[in-house]
C-alpha cells in the first residue's frame, strides 16, 4: 500500500522459494471446498491433485454408480475461477500416474513408469565415465535418485556420497566449476545404473501387520562386543583386536548388532511379521529410519539389514531404551544374564562379519 492505494505484483514478489508455499495455501483451500462438496477422497501435492471415489452403496457391482464425476469437478472449478489444466487431466481409472509414479489400485502396488525409468537411466549414463560435472548436474541427479528411492528403499544408502559431493561446492566456488566424482561415488552410481537398467519391482501399498509381542533388544560396547536378547534367550559376540579400523566404530558395531539380531530372529522362525526392536543408540535408530548414514561402514550394514527385511518380509519398529534398562547391555559387556539362558545353538556369523568377532565362552 502506498498513499492509500494498493499495488499488486503477481509475479512471485518474494522469489520462487515462497511461491510454492503461497500457492499451496490456496490449493489446500480448494481441497477443503472439494471435500465439503463430497468430491473426495482428494489429495494434493501443491498443484497436483488426485481424486478417488467409491461406488455408491446401492449401486450394481457390475455397473457401479458414483456420487460425482469429472464434469462435477470442472463445474465447481469454473464457478470458482479455478483454472484446471484439462490437457493434463486424466479420467478415473484403477491405474494412474501421480507424482512421477504409476499407481495400481487393483493390485495395490506402485512402481516407476517405464518412460521415467528410461529417462532417469539416460540422466545417469553420462556420469559413469567419471567426467567432471557441475553443481547443477549433481543436484539434478540427486533429486532424481532421491525420488527413485521412495520405491527402491535400498537406494537410500547409495545416496550419501552424492550428497557429500554436492556439499563440496561452497560459497567460494562457482557452481559452474566442474569437479570429478570419486571412484567410491562412481561405484554407488553403478549400483543405481544396474537397479534402473531393469524395471524396479512393484512396491506394495500395504500397512505393516500388527506389532508382535516379541521381546527384542540389541546393544554394542567397544570394550567387549555385541549383546542380543531375543525372547527368553541371549547371545553375545566379542570384538577381536583391530576391529576398529577402516572407518569401523561404535556406530558400526551398533548396526551390526541389529543385523545379527535379525539373523538370530530369522533362525528362530520369526519371519512375515512386525517386530519391535529396542536399542540405546539414537544415531543407529535414526539411520535405520532414514535408510542411510553419513558413516560409510554403517551404510554397508544398513544395506545388509534392509536386504534381510525384504527377503523375509519383516517390519522393524525401532525405539530407544536407556542403557540402564536395556537387557542386552550386560551381554554386550561380557556379563551374562543370570535370569535367562544363552541361545542353545550358536549362530554362524556371515562371512563379512566373521573377521571381526569371536564366539566367547563363559564359565
Amino acid at each position: 500500500m502506498w498513499n492509500n492505494l494498493f499495488y499488486i505484483d503477481h509475479n512471485a514478489p518474494f522469489g520462487a522459494a515462497s511461491s510454492g508455499g503461497v500457492f499451496g495455501c490456496i490449493a489446500d483451500t480448494m481441497r477443503t471446498i472439494l471435500t465439503a462438496r463430497n468430491m473426495s477422497p482428494v489429495k494434493n501435492w501443491v498443484d497436483d491433485f488426485v481424486f478417488f471415489r467409491l461406488p455408491n452403496a446401492d449401486s450394481n457391482p457390475s455397473n457401479p454408480t458414483y456420487s460425482y464425476n469429472l464434469h462435477d469437478i470442472y463445474t465447481l472449478g469454473d464457478r470458482l475461477g479455478w483454472p484446471w489444466k484439462r490437457s493434463k487431466t486424466k479420467p478415473f481409472a484403477p491405474i494412474f500416474i501421480y507424482l512421477g509414479f504409476s499407481w495400481n489400485l487393483d493390485t495395490k502396488t506402485v512402481t516407476l513408469p517405464e518412460a521415467k525409468r528410461l529417462k532417469y537411466l539416460s540422466r545417469l549414463l553420462p556420469w559413469l565415465d567419471g567426467s567432471p560435472v557441475n553443481l547443477k548436474e549433481a543436484q539434478q541427479l540427486h533429486g532424481t535418485l532421491n525420488h527413485c528411492s521412495l520405491i527402491i528403499p535400498l537406494g537410500r544408502s547409495y545416496l550419501p556420497r552424492l550428497s557429500s559431493f554436492m556439499a563440496s561446492w561452497d560459497f567460494l566456488n562457482s557452481p559452474h566449476l566442474r569437479k570429478t566424482p570419486s571412484q567410491a561415488l562412481l561405484a554407488d552410481l553403478s549400483w543405481w545404473h544396474a537397479s534402473l537398467s531393469i524395471p524396479p519391482p512393484l512396491t506394495p501399498l500395504s500397512q505393516p501387520p500388527p506389532l508382535s509381542h516379541i521381546q527384542f533388544f540389541v546393544d554394542a560396547s567397544s570394550s567387549f562386543g555385541i549383546g542380543i536378547v531375543l525372547e527368553n534367550e541371549w547371545e553375545s559376540w566379542q570384538l577381536v583386536k583391530g576391529w576398529d579400523r577402516d572407518g569401523r566404530d561404535i556406530g558400526w558395531a551398533e548396526s551390526v548388532a541389529i543385523e545379527l539380531g535379525l539373523h538370530l530372529a530369522i533362525a528362530r522362525g520369526h519371519t512375515h511379521l512386525h517386530i519391535p526392536l529396542r536399542s540405546d543408540n539414537e544415531g543407529v535408530i535414526f539411520a535405520l529410519a532414514s535408510g542411510r548414514s553419513r558413516n560409510h561402514t554403517v551404510n554397508l550394514e544398513l544395506r545388509k539389514i534392509l536386504t534381510l527385511l525384504q527377503m523375509h518380509n519383516i517390519w522393524l519398529s525401532v525405539t530407544y531404551i536407556e542403557s540402564s534398562n536395556n537387557p542386552a547391555d550386560g551381554p554386550s559387556r561380557g556379563i551374562p544374564p543370570t535370569y535367562t539362558p544363552r541361545s542353545p545353538t550358536p549362530l554362524s556369523l556371515p562371512p563379512h562379519l566373521s573377521p571381526y568377532f569371536s564366539y566367547p565362552l563363559f564359565a
